[in-house]
């Protein structure tokens, strides 16, 4: 028989297989308060930010995430199905929540957070970056020193795969 104890500061569960059923009405104003859970799929959308195309396998478009509170976790695997002359910085779209609009350049921003495979040409450092009050993060390389390579769209081919796996702040 499981059991739910509240001692007036902690919340214990006494048996295994169970869990904590977030999906009422839980509602409160207090940043501590966890009052979000969320799990399922998200589409990726690839684009170049200067021009052209790129197009996701439908194959292989499916992302997972799981979102407690603002912070989303994303991961997954996109192969590019088809491509017309991309150009420019390397977007992936389609992410499952509005990044926060207030984002810190050194706090909240993902980074890291995916990588790419069978490029044109080999790219080292590739990292990511989110963007305040959006729904994508931009692919980039490293370029040497502390410069960056903002064209990694250009050297995207059909085939090209990427591996995403990382977290971001939410808006709300």
């Amino acid at each position: 028989e499981s059991t739910c104890v509240m001692d007036g500061t902690t919340l214990t569960l006494s048996a295994a297989g169970g869990g904590l059923n977030l999906s009422g009405g839980l509602a409160s104003s207090s940043a501590t308060t966890l009052d979000d859970y969320e799990e399922g799929y998200w589409t990726c959308a690839l684009t170049a930010s200067t021009s052209g195309s790129i197009t996701v396998n439908t194959g292989s478009d499916q992302g997972y995430y799981i979102k407690i509170g603002k912070l989303v976790h994303v991961q997954g695997l996109f192969t590019v199905s088809a491509i017309s002359s991309p150009a420019g910085t390397l977007r992936v779209g389609g992410l499952p929540f509005t990044t926060a609009a207030s984002l810190n350049e050194s706090a909240d921003r993902g980074s890291n957070m995916g990588t790419v495979l069978d490029l044109v040409n080999a790219k080292s450092g590739i990292h990511t970056h989110v963007h305040a009050n959006t729904t994508f993060m931009d692919m980039n390389a490293g370029a040497g020193g502390t410069a960056q390579d903002a064209s990694l769209a250009d050297d995207v081919d059909t085939g090209t795969s990427f591996l995403i796996s990382g977290s971001y702040v939410a808006n709300a």
